[in-house]
C-alpha cells in the first residue's frame, strides 16, 4: 500500500504532465509543481531527486519571475535544506545566504520567512562550531517569531532548543538551563508544562534558584488546573524537597516531603 507521501508524489507528477501539455516549460505553474515534487522527495529522504526538482524550479523562476520575488528566496532555502540533510554544510550555507540576500530585497525585516532563513543559517553554522554566528542568527529568528508567538510556538520552541545546544556546546550550562526554563514558562501551554516537569527536573535540580523557580511555576500551573491533579502536585512537592535536600536545607526538605505524603493515597 502506498503511503500518503508516495500518493502525493504520484499526483504531483500527474499534475506536472497535464501542465506541460497546456503551458510552456518556463511557466510559473510548472516551477510550482517542480518545487512540490522536490519537497515530497526531500520528505521521503530522496535528496538527489529533491535537489534536481528544486533546481529545475529555480531555473524556471529566474526566467519568469522578478529577481526580487520571495518564491526565489524560498527555493534557495529548500535547496539549502537538501544540502544540509546530505551533510554538505558549505553548499547549504551558500544557498541559505542566497535566501537571506533575496529575502532582504523583497520581504520585510520581520517577515516569518526571514526567521526561517536565519534559523537555517544558525543551525548550519552550528555544524562548523561557529557559535557567535549561530547565536546571532538564532536570536534574530527568535525575535521575529516571537512577534506572533501563538502562530509560531513550535518554531520558537525549536529555536530555544537550538540556542540551548549552543550554550551547552560552549560549556555555558547555566545559560542553557535558563533557556530551557524559558521554553517552559514563555512558549508552552499550561497543559504541556504540567507534563514535562519529570523529564526536565533532572536538568535544573542542581541549580538551586533555577530549580525553585521551575518548581514554583509548575506548581502554579497545577493549582490552576481544573480539575486539579493531586498526584502531580505531590510529585512537585517531592521535587521541592529534593532541591532543598541538595542544599542541606533539611527542615524545608522534610516539610515538602510531608506535604507530598499527605496527598499520596495510602
Amino acid at each position: 500500500m502506498l503511503s500518503n507521501s508516495d500518493k502525493a508524489l504520484t499526483y504531483a507528477k500527474e499534475a506536472l504532465n497535464i501542465l506541460l501539455h497546456h503551458f510552456s516549460e518556463n511557466h510559473p505553474n510548472i516551477a510550482t509543481i517542480y518545487n512540490t515534487i522536490g519537497r515530497i522527495h526531500h520528505h521521503l529522504g530522496n535528496n538527489d531527486e529533491g535537489l534536481q526538482n528544486y533546481q529545475k524550479a529555480l531555473t524556471i523562476q529566474f526566467t519568469c519571475l522578478p529577481k526580487d520575488h520571495p518564491d526565489i528566496a524560498m527555493l534557495y532555502n529548500n535547496i539549502g535544506g537538501v544540502y544540509h540533510a546530505r551533510g554538505s554544510y558549505v553548499e547549504a550555507l551558500e544557498n541559505y545566504e542566497q535566501a537571506r540576500q533575496f529575502g532582504t530585497r523583497c520581504l520585510s525585516i520581520d517577515h516569518p520567512d526571514m526567521a526561517t532563513t536565519y534559523n537555517n543559517l544558525g543551525t548550519t553554522y552550528g555544524e562548523h562550531g561557529n557559535y557567535t554566528d549561530v547565536l546571532n542568527y538564532l536570536q534574530e529568528a527568535l525575535r521575529i517569531w516571537s512577534k506572533s508567538s501563538l502562530e509560531n510556538r513550535l518554531h520558537i520552541e525549536l529555536v530555544y532548543e537550538n540556542i540551548t545546544e549552543v550554550h551547552n556546546s560552549e560549556g555555558k550550562h547555566t545559560e542553557a538551563l535558563t533557556i530551557s526554563l524559558e521554553i517552559l514558562l514563555d512558549t508552552l501551554p499550561d497543559t504541556t508544562r504540567m507534563n514535562v516537569s519529570a523529564e526536565n527536573f533532572q536538568q535544573v535540580q542542581d541549580n538551586f534558584d533555577l530549580g525553585l523557580k521551575y518548581c514554583q511555576e509548575i506548581l502554579a500551573v497545577q493549582l490552576r488546573a481544573s480539575p486539579s491533579e493531586p498526584l502531580s502536585i505531590a510529585k512537585t512537592d517531592h521535587y521541592f524537597g529534593l532541591i532543598h535536600k541538595r542544599q542541606g536545607n533539611y527542615p524545608q526538605a522534610l516539610t515538602y516531603y510531608l506535604k507530598a505524603l499527605e496527598i499520596l493515597p495510602i
